[in-house]
């Protein structure tokens, strides 16, 4: 049995619990808490060995939780009237034997017939409802239990329920937790399986509309200028007509090549992340009628993964696009830089700033830009200029380096 020097020295039964109620509070490893109540419990009432019996009420079981003094069994032992722990079990106030030897009730458990026990006393240990177990105390000399004696032993039996039900509802807790986090990283994953497919089948959408249906729409017009020639002196009405349907098709392969470049907008094998940046600064200084800035230094030159370069691409857009619309601005400055390791994107505007009610109604486009952030694995922070004296919003986008070459990037770990 263990032994604790703080414990000898108690000399009350008030001390004994205080201390223990105490080191349950503080405690939340529960065999320490148990161990405690048993070597607390065994100084007090002097007593040769004690059991900490779990209650498996399925199986109809007690199994030993901890002990002292005494080599119980480990394996579930059937509850069985016959024996003082099955017995015990099923009473509502605690079961004392003064003597085995004329005890008429029930017998000693056969785990404990070689350990020459005379007397004992078990308590049910309770939680908020149902049993949880049994707690067990035995003497090799033959004892009578007083009143106090059983009063300070129940409520021992009170705490190690406590502790037992805290610890039970922590594991729960804790499964919980875990089934909530399992179920957070499974979203995760498919969010990024449906962005990835979203960023594939853009790719093929775009792939077809450029390769297939913009080629025909072409062939049609080598069609056509191949009719005027072999036309030597083509009807009046005829050449207007080719003329309108040529002016048709040249309007449908333009359309074609926008939505293309929209659906698309980076071909990384052909112009490359930096060209597609450059023209989407353009074309939103137009649609948005904004004065941008874009630098991106050497960087840009390193972002070779199409899911991250397609994604950062749309968060530029939408934050241009947030910025004129909501914040009221006229002029954003994008910035790249890599420092430590990282790659920062800074987008500044001098718009009104997140304590305007216009700009909170562009929240739908901020949430989209942090969740791409979150998918692709990095961090997304808005916050009002620092500078009292201006006004406007700065988004950072921070993203490892590494995850701008690797073939996939990774989701961020919760």
């Amino acid at each position: 049995m263990t032994t604790y020097k703080a414990i000898e020295k108690l000399e009350t039964t008030q001390e004994a619990l205080a201390n223990l109620g105490i080191y349950a509070l503080e405690k939340q490893d529960l065999k320490s808490i148990l161990n405690r109540a048993i070597d607390i419990s065994c100084i007090i009432l002097q007593q040769d060995c004690a059991v900490i019996f779990s209650f498996d009420q399925e199986a109809n079981t007690l199994q030993v939780k901890e002990q002292a003094g005494c080599a119980a069994a480990k394996d579930p032992l059937e509850i069985v009237n016959k024996w003082d722990i099955g017995y015990a079990i099923q009473q509502e106030e605690p079961t004392v034997v003064e003597n085995y030897n004329s005890e008429e009730r029930f017998q000693l458990s056969p785990f404990l017939t070689d350990q020459d026990i005379k007397s004992s006393i078990n308590i049910v240990v309770k939680g908020s409802g149902d049993s949880l177990g049994l707690l067990g105390f035995y003497s090799k000399e033959e004892k009578i239990f007083t009143e106090q004696e059983i009063h300070f032993l129940q409520i021992v039996a009170n705490m190690v329920g406590m502790a037992i039900e805290r610890d039970q509802h922590r594991q729960e807790l804790n499964a919980a937790n875990e089934g909530l986090r399992e179920e957070m990283r499974r979203s995760r994953r498919y969010q990024r399986e449906i962005l990835k497919n979203s960023v594939s089948q853009r790719w093929e959408l775009g792939s077809f509309l450029h390769d297939n249906l913009a080629q025909l729409l072409v062939s049609a017009q080598i069609n056509i200028d191949t009719i005027r020639k072999n036309f030597s002196d083509p009807p009046e009405d005829i050449l207007k007509e080719l003329t309108e349907i040529d002016h048709m098709l040249e309007e449908g392969i333009s359309g074609i090549r926008n939505l293309t470049s929209y659906i698309i907008p980076i071909d990384m094998e052909e112009e490359g992340v930096a060209h597609a940046y450059r023209f989407l600064i353009k074309q939103t200084q137009k649609i948005h009628d904004i004065r941008c800035h874009l630098e991106t230094g050497e960087v840009i030159h390193e972002i070779e993964n199409i899911e991250v370069a397609t994604n950062l691409y749309h968060i530029i857009q939408e934050a241009i696009k947030n910025a004129a619309v909501h914040g009221q601005a006229d002029h954003v400055n994008i910035k790249m830089s890599k420092p430590d390791g990282e790659l920062i994107i800074q987008i500044e505007d001098n718009g009104s700033g997140l304590s305007d009610k216009s700009n909170k109604e562009g929240g739908n486009g901020l949430r989209i830009m942090k969740h791409r952030m979150d998918l692709l694995g990095g961090k997304f922070l808005i916050e009002d200029k620092p500078d009292a004296g201006n006004t406007g919003t700065i988004i950072t986008c921070t993203l490892p380096l590494k995850y701008l070459t690797e073939k996939d990037a990774k989701p961020m770990e919760d």
